[in-house]
């Protein structure tokens, strides 16, 4: 019963329910329809036999036969628009669901997950799921409700001929089942592989310009070639279990007929039954024989189905990020670490001066199945205050901004911000103090202008405009021919670097808070442009507490504070002018910066 609460496509159909229940009530109809009619159409073909034909074939009877068949396709129509309905309402809904989820999953899960992974199971197996609802699932329903109809119909005529029947099918059905089974553990095989190549096919995409630049085509075709044919390889196994159940139908098509069809002629010479009820039985049986020839493929289907559904519900089932989307809805219930935080309203607006804008306290963290990045970090940044972090790649500078904006939790030790710990900010509070201009910036595929009100919700166009200023970027904009309607294109790639750090910055400009976070943002430009974004920066910085993680020391060169990372620590603090004067670890990268023409 747990499970069956915690299961995503339990619960979405348990709410559809009446959709689900209507359908089977109709389709029983439409078989009950099927039944009667043939039943009068057996009993006019054994009184025309009879010698009296006008008796059976009257304009009642004809009356009778097209009242049946209006009242069957009603019956038929509405069962066919419940099952839709019913499987438009399923993937609507979970499609809503999954919104909903997936941003608020943790990072860690997008860490540890590659995109065409991720999309790949919620476009293909979302579509394997919907096939399931609106086509496979309502077919098995009506072979089960057929089938037992008119069995049971025809039990009650003659009980020896359906228990013939009965002894033939389920060695089939016994059969199919091995092949589904066998095939259901393939299947997972098949979606992995899939993912595989569909991960190559984005790698390849994402990086068409490396690889031209390097001459990676070879490398590139090679990596697509190996994935097509290990799934060449495999698809060859899995066809061939895949054709039992297709065989099967074939056989189950016409064996059950032929053996039927000599048992009922053979009762009939012994007197034991009429023509018209042979022809009953004969008519009857094709309706059952059909669907029940297409339920191995689709017991298939269901097993395939199952995998898809096990693997969407294990992306739904997926943790969400902490003081996400969940505390944000119990605000006012009571919870502690809801919303705004335990303390009330905690908004930008309303934050208490003690002077200290960022503070760790002892943190510890460490990535999953990797060793301690952070071991007992402590620092203080005051308000108003240039704070930079430097050290060798994989000291955990990143980690710190990921800290600090919540993306993972600390194991041990407290993140606060201006006083708070982020469990009393609640992570989205929190987030409306920190802006973030990355050295990686990316854009939606919208216009610039929507890009840019990304920062502040309800901004008009003059704001926009005003934030363009500030960022240097205002001039470049009115220059496109559509100006800020300008499409930003896929990731902003119509974009170069430097223009989108400037788009990126007015984004900032725009949500005007407190703490701005700083990762390079000049890294990889040209010296014009890099003059325009230290502008750009100077102005964003003024009144705001600023942290950058700095590659190039010359960005740093104004900091109030540097802290050094190194060994999982704070291994060196202070001004550049004294951390040069100690001649330690910031002394060592200024100077090996120097000797290798990097720029300090």
């Amino acid at each position: 019963m747990k499970r069956w609460k915690k299961d995503i496509f339990a619960r979405l159909f348990w709410s559809n329910k009446w959709l689900m229940a209507a359908g089977i009530l109709l389709s029983y109809i439409q078989t009950q329809v099927l039944v009667t009619g043939n039943k009068k159409l057996s009993g006019a073909i054994d009184l025309m036999l009879e010698g009296n034909g006008s008796a059976g074939m009257d304009a009642a009877f004809i009356g009778w036969l097209v009242l049946l068949a209006a009242f069957g396709f009603a019956a038929a129509y509405g069962a066919n628009q419940c099952a839709a309905y019913f499987a438009v309402r399923m993937q609507a809904q979970f499609r809503e669901l999954a919104g909903k989820k997936i941003p608020w999953l943790e990072y860690a899960y997008f860490d540890g997950n590659d995109s065409a992974s991720v999309m790949n199971r919620l476009v293909s197996d979302t579509g394997v799921v919907s096939l399931y609802y609106s086509e496979v699932l309502p077919a098995v329903v009506g072979t089960v409700i057929t089938t037992v109809i008119i069995l049971e119909s025809m039990w009650k005529m003659d009980w020896k001929l359906v228990l013939y029947f009965l002894l033939v099918f389920p060695p089939v059905l016994l059969l199919s089942d091995y092949a589904g089974r066998r095939i259901a553990g393939l299947q997972k095989k098949h979606l992995q592989l899939w993912d595989e190549v569909n991960e190559i096919a984005y790698d390849n995409v994402q990086g068409i310009v490396v690889g031209r630049s390097y001459g990676l085509y070879p490398l590139m075709k090679k990596r697509v070639e190996d994935a097509n044919r290990r799934i060449l390889k495999f698809e060859f196994q899995r066809n061939r279990l895949s054709a039992i159940p297709w065989s099967l139908y074939h056989v189950v098509q016409w064996l059950p007929n032929l053996l039927f069809g000599i048992m009922t002629l053979y009762h009939v010479v012994a007197g034991e039954l009429s023509v018209g009820t042979m022809t009953y039985f004969i008519l009857m049986m094709d309706r059952v024989v059909h669907p029940l020839g297409e339920l191995p493929q689709l017991l298939l289907e269901v097993k395939n189905a199952r995998l898809s559904k096990q693997r969407l519900s294990e992306l739904m089932e997926q943790p969400g990020e902490w003081g996400g989307e969940q505390s944000a809805q119990t605000v006012g219930n009571g919870n502690p670490s809801a919303g705004k935080g335990e303390s009330g309203d905690l908004s930008a607006g309303n934050m208490p001066d003690d002077g200290i804008s960022v503070e760790f306290e002892h943190v510890v963290f460490g990535y999953a199945g990797s060793g301690m990045v952070l071991d007992g970090v402590d620092f203080r940044i005051r308000k108003g205050e240039k704070a930079a972090f430097v050290g060798e790649s994989g000291e955990g500078k990143s980690t710190v901004f990921k800290l600090l904006c919540g993306f993972y939790r600390q194991q041990e030790g407290t993140v606060r911000l201006f006083g708070r710990t982020l469990e009393q900010w609640g992570i989205e509070e929190a987030r409306k103090c920190i802006a973030i201009v990355s050295q990686n910036v990316f854009l939606f595929p919208e216009t610039i202008a929507w890009n840019i009100a990304c920062g502040k919700a309800g901004c008009g166009r003059e704001e926009i405009e005003e934030a363009c200023k500030k960022a240097n970027i205002h001039e470049f904009i009115l220059s496109l021919p559509e100006g800020y309607a300008t499409m930003a294109g896929e990731r902003g790639d119509s974009f170069s670097g430097g223009q989108k750090q400037r788009i990126s910055i007015a984004r900032a400009f725009l949500k005007n808070a407190p703490v701005l976070l700083l990762d390079e943002p000049t890294s990889a430009v040209d010296v014009e442009t890099e003059r325009l974004i230290k502008e750009a920066v100077d102005r964003i910085s003024t009144g705001r507490t600023v942290i950058t993680i700095a590659h190039r020391l010359s960005t740093i060169e104004d900091a109030d504070r540097i802290h050094v990372l190194s060994g999982g620590r704070i291994a060196e603090a202070g001004t550049q002018e004294d951390l040069l004067a100690a001649r330690g670890i910031y002394y060592r990268l200024y100077e090996r910066q120097r000797e290798g023409g990097v720029p300090k």
